[in-house]
């Protein structure tokens, strides 16, 4: 019984851990094609905890930083600890800017990142 118990606890975990990352929109990247993205610079506004999956993160970012209102979007089950100001890669849908999610931490964005807090201080 102790054994049954375990093996369903074991796969509720990694069922949770495998899920593919959502954005606003409920949407997730699998649903579409890579080709469908293209990639800007993004900051971080905040990374927390999500209430409702512990462990799981929800980062707030936004993007088109160049513009005058960038669009502010977040995304659910980040693993990564970003924190507020670091600048990352947004993956956005061509056909729509309006979706998009988390890409990748690009090193020298994040290098940058790291010199302009500093100079703040």
């Amino acid at each position: 019984m102790k054994s049954i118990i375990a093996l369903l606890l074991l796969v509720s975990v990694l069922t949770i851990g495998c899920r593919s990352s959502t954005n606003d929109k409920g949407l997730s990247y699998a649903d579409f094609e890579p080709e469908e993205f293209y990639e800007v610079e993004g900051r971080v506004l905040s990374n927390l905890l999500s209430f409702s999956l512990p462990r799981n993160r929800v980062l707030n970012y936004e993007y088109f930083l160049d513009q005058e209102t960038p669009l502010v979007g977040y995304e659910l089950n980040i693993h990564r600890t970003l924190k507020p100001g670091e600048r990352f890669i947004v993956l956005v849908h061509k056909q729509d800017s309006t979706i998009s999610f988390f890409g990748y931490v690009n090193p020298m964005l994040l290098d940058r990142s790291i010199h302009k807090l500093r100079q703040r201080r």
